[in-house]
């Protein structure tokens, strides 16, 4: 944030953060993010005239094919991302309920699923899987997760 900082012409600078990448830590971000968010915050307060809008995580676990399929957890992740996630019926109720929210948002806020079909089913596709990985990283037993 500093090197950002320091290129700006303006007298203050908001940034979006974004944290990606593969790590055995993931879960732990994701379950984190406050304090993530509260660190990022009190490092851009230190800089000056800096302010952290938000911070996005897009961290995804290694792949854990050492783990016992005995696992509750690795069990459950598995039926969501193999039977839940790539279902039909799955995906025609994540359809409906898109559809609905973006028919009640403002005309000029629509295209924030996507501006056309493909789009649409992208975005979608990268919300449930967010949303499926912060799930599953609150449910991680503390101290454990790799």
């Amino acid at each position: 944030m500093e090197r950002k900082r320091s290129k700006v012409n303006s007298d203050h600078l908001v940034a979006r953060v974004r944290i990606e990448g593969v790590t055995p830590l993931a879960w732990r971000i994701r379950r984190d993010t406050d304090l993530l968010k509260a660190e990022a915050d009190d490092r851009a307060s230190v800089i000056g005239t800096c302010w952290v809008e938000k911070l996005e995580i897009v961290c995804r676990p290694a792949e854990r094919w050492e783990e016992p399929s005995e696992d509750p957890l690795f069990e459950l992740r598995r039926v969501i991302e193999e039977d839940i996630l790539t279902s039909d019926a799955f995906q025609n109720e994540l359809v409906g309920m898109a559809q609905e929210i973006r028919a009640q948002l403002p005309p000029e806020s629509r295209d924030a699923f996507g501006a056309d079909e493909a789009s649409f089913r992208e975005a979608l596709t990268r919300l449930v899987r967010d949303g499926a990985e912060s799930v599953m990283a609150r449910l991680e037993p503390t101290g454990e997760g790799g």
